[in-house]
C-alpha cells in the first residue's frame, strides 16, 4: 500500500510545478521583453503583482484559506510599496524633464547652424 502523504502531496507538487512553469513563461515573455523595450520601468510593481496574484491563485488551489489570508498579507504589505515605487517613478520624470531643460537652457535646442530649413 502506497504512503498516504505522498498522495496528498501530488497535487502541492503540480501546483508547484504549473507556477514555476507559468513563472518561467512570465519572465522570458512579459519581463525581458518589457525590460529590454523600455516600457517595462513604470510597471515594474504591477508586474510584481501579476506574479503574487497568480502565485496567490496556486495557494488558492490548495488551500484557499491561506490564499484569502495570503492575498491581505500581501496587499498590506505591498500597498506602500506599489505607492512608493510610483512615487520613485514620478520622481524620475521631474528630474529628467528638469535635467532637459536646464541642457536646453545652458546648449540650445540642439539644432545646428545651418540645419534649421532644411
Amino acid at each position: 500500500m502506497r504512503n498516504k502523504g505522498n498522495n496528498e502531496m501530488r497535487p502541492i507538487k503540480r501546483v508547484l510545478a504549473g507556477l514555476f512553469a507559468l513563472s518561467l513563461l512570465y519572465d522570458r515573455g512579459v519581463i525581458r521583453r518589457g525590460d529590454r523595450a523600455g516600457w517595462l520601468e513604470p510597471y515594474t510593481a504591477f508586474s510584481v503583482v501579476a506574479g503574487v496574484l497568480y502565485t496567490l491563485a496556486g495557494v488558492w488551489m490548495v488551500d484557499r484559506k491561506a490564499a484569502i489570508l495570503a492575498f491581505w498579507a500581501f496587499v498590506a504589505s505591498g500597498t506602500p510599496m506599489i505607492w512608493g515605487d510610483l512615487e520613485r517613478y514620478l520622481e524620475r520624470v521631474a528630474n529628467g524633464e528638469r535635467a532637459l531643460i536646464s541642457l536646453e537652457a545652458k546648449y540650445g535646442t540642439g539644432e545646428r547652424r545651418g540645419d534649421a530649413g532644411s
